[in-house]
């Protein structure tokens, strides 16, 4: 038997019914096929003497029965794939996405071998994943289970998913267990055909991504799925190279395997193309220059505008400029051809750079306004680590922790035996001369953070710490208890706090049924108080629907448009108990009104630090919770470690 033969017979095995069309189904082949299929598997167990019953029932289906389903099990199937967690949840949701029509869970549960309640949590599971891409599972009695939303969104969603499958599946041949073999063979043949006349990357293998996409389109097409470009995307693909290059794409398929290509799948090609072969696309192609433009016009953008509101000058990081248009590269084509990429870090990346974080988000969505784009808060996490790694290796560069000098009377020998002794000791500190007593008088020793010295001098500007020409215990235990003290005075932090605030912004165990009512008491407080326009609600309510707000333990950072705040606010509520907020528990609420010239300002860095610090001090955040006045609220918010 082959491999889609010994398939069939574990799905027998199962001893669910089955119809030849839902094996067809399953196995993506005609029931003509799964009928001689059948005929072999009957001849093999036959032929190997074991007792057997293959039952088709008129109107019912086919049933398997054996006294010996063990043997038969360990005589057949000892090599066949066992779907366990993760990698079975992804194989069903794939099969959802292919199947051009409802299937049931009996149907579902006896493709993966498990019972139907399995099969109904990984449908919640499903619908998770499908959620960000506006997709839903959908159940209904006597019906079956499908999945409802875009063509292009669940295509989208495929593609990812038969990637991550490919990489787990260990046989190399997988994709013929989705696919037509005589489709992947033409397929693959004619993009390595493709790609080679046009001297692109030869990525002519099976598990190319426009193969894939081609071999999604002629499924989907066989199976009347359909998709519409938007007047948009065709004004970006149109006239471009990449659309070019589809056309005679579908024209060659359409003469080897006789199937016509509507115009809309072909612009769906030609988005994909631009995407997949930007990197080699002509200098003087319209697509080519466009992305270009909004590449460059949006970094300078991004750059400039941290640079005003953070104080960082990254203007001359060129490993920051290439790796954000690297970046905005595919961004640009995923935005405008209605691509999604997953940021697992994202929620990770708003609580520990929160503030970099709704800079670059309040910077990207006023460029994509005028372009009419939706960016998603996947891209913008991003962006924000492009640009924190920027900053980290601008801190690195103006300061490699404390600066000193060393004095010496005893000669350079033994001054540079103090300095290596010094910084293999304490690494953070960094010896930027050793000076003679007579060099002292001419040195500029504002540079420094502290002075060590073999001999007694008369005060100098910063803290100077005498010790022995042997550097011995003792004098490293004075620079140490220096070094921690000089850390400890500044352990504790301020905030003015009433910068942002006062205490009639501020409600203390406010009582609400849910994520809605907390958000409309809040912010039908700042209204009366001619904080926001009217429209600022519902712009709050658009923003958590596209991502939760959830920062971490029980906080949340709600915000709205920029544009319809009157003056710059943080409005703050703490919830008797902790309330569903997304996927997440929320109890305490910083409703942030913050327009964009003071998101760099001093004071606001400290806000973002005292956010952390809550989100990292379940003590701390314990003792605002329990406080029962606006008053103590603040206080409890005007200092942090």
């Amino acid at each position: 038997m082959n491999e889609r033969q010994t398939a069939i017979l574990e799905q027998l095995l199962t001893g669910q019914t089955m119809t030849t069309k839902s094996l067809s189904q399953t196995n993506h082949v005609s029931e003509r096929t799964i009928r001689n299929d059948l005929t072999k598997i009957t001849m093999s167990l036959t032929e190997a003497g074991y007792p057997f019953e293959l039952a088709k029932k008129p109107g019912v289906g086919i049933q398997f029965h054996s006294p010996v389903v063990t043997k038969i099990t360990q005589a057949f199937l000892q090599s066949t794939q066992v779907y366990e967690g993760d990698y079975r949840r992804k194989l069903l949701l794939f099969r959802l996405l292919m199947a051009s029509e409802a299937t049931t869970l009996s149907d579902l549960a006896a493709e993966l071998f498990v019972n139907k309640q399995i099969i109904r949590d990984d449908l919640a599971w499903a619908n998770q994943q499908l959620a960000p891409e506006n997709l839903t599972v959908t159940v209904k009695p006597k019906i079956g289970v499908f999945v409802t939303g875009s063509e292009g969104h669940k295509r989208d969603l495929l593609a990812r998913l038969l990637k991550d499958l490919t990489t787990t599946q260990k046989n190399g041949d997988f994709l013929s267990n989705f696919f037509s073999p005589r489709d992947l063979q033409i397929t693959t043949q004619l993009v390595a055909n493709f790609e080679e006349r046009y001297q692109l990357p030869n990525r002519g293998q099976p598990d190319n991504s426009i193969v894939i996409h081609l071999l999604f389109m002629i499924t989907r097409i066989k199976n009347k799925g359909t998709i519409t470009l938007s007047q948009e995307e065709w004004q970006l693909i149109q006239y471009s190279k990449a659309y070019h290059y589809a056309q005679e794409l579908t024209e060659q398929l359409t003469e080897k395997i006789g199937l016509r290509f509507p115009a809309d799948e072909i612009g769906y090609l030609a988005l994909r193309i631009a995407s997949f072969y930007s990197a080699n696309a002509a200098k003087d192609d319209p697509y080519s220059q466009q992305v270009s433009q909004q590449v460059t016009e949006i970094i300078t953008d991004l750059i400039a505008n941290v640079q005003q509101t953070m104080g960082y000058d990254l203007s001359g990081d060129p490993i920051l400029k290439n790796n954000l248009r690297l970046h905005l590269n595919a961004t640009f084509t995923r935005i405008t051809s209605g691509f999604h990429i997953a940021n697992p870090l994202k929620t990770e990346i708003l609580k520990n750079y929160t503030q970099l974080f709704l800079i670059v988000q309040s910077i990207t969505e006023e460029f994509a306004e005028d372009k009419n784009w939706q960016i998603p808060e996947e891209e913008i996490a991003y962006l924000t680590v492009h640009l924190q790694g920027a900053i980290e290796r601008l801190k690195e560069q103006k300061s490699l922790g404390y600066r000193t000098v060393i004095i010496c009377n005893f000669g350079i020998g033994v001054s540079a035996f103090i300095e290596a002794k010094l910084t293999r000791l304490f690494p953070d500190v960094e010896v930027i001369g050793l000076l003679s007593l007579a060099e002292v008088p001419t040195f500029d020793f504002q540079q420094v953070d502290f002075v060590l010295t073999t001999v007694d001098l008369p005060a100098l500007t910063p803290p100077t710490l005498t010790i022995s020409p042997l550097f011995e215990k003792a004098d490293q235990n004075k620079i140490a208890h220096f070094l921690q003290q000089n850390q400890t005075q500044g352990d504790l932090k301020t905030i003015d706090i009433n910068q942002f605030t006062n205490p009639f912004l501020v409600q203390v165990h406010l009582t609400a049924k849910n994520q809605q009512e907390v958000l409309a008491s809040m912010c039908q407080n700042l209204q009366k108080k001619g904080y926001i326009r009217p429209d600022y609600f519902e712009s709050v309510l658009k923003r958590e629907a596209k991502s939760s707000t959830h920062v971490g333990s029980l906080i949340a950072l709600p915000h709205g448009d920029p544009a319809s705040i009157k003056h710059s606010f943080i409005a703050i509520a703490t919830l008797p108990q902790p309330l569903s907020w997304g996927h997440a528990q929320v109890q305490l609420v910083i409703l942030l009104g913050l327009q964009k010239d003071l998101l760099g300002n001093q004071e606001t860095k400290k806000l973002f630090s005292l956010i952390h610090y809550l989100v990292e001090t379940p003590t701390a955040l314990k003792d605002v919770l329990q406080a029962t006045e606006p008053l103590e609220v603040l206080h409890k918010l005007s200092d942090y470690r």
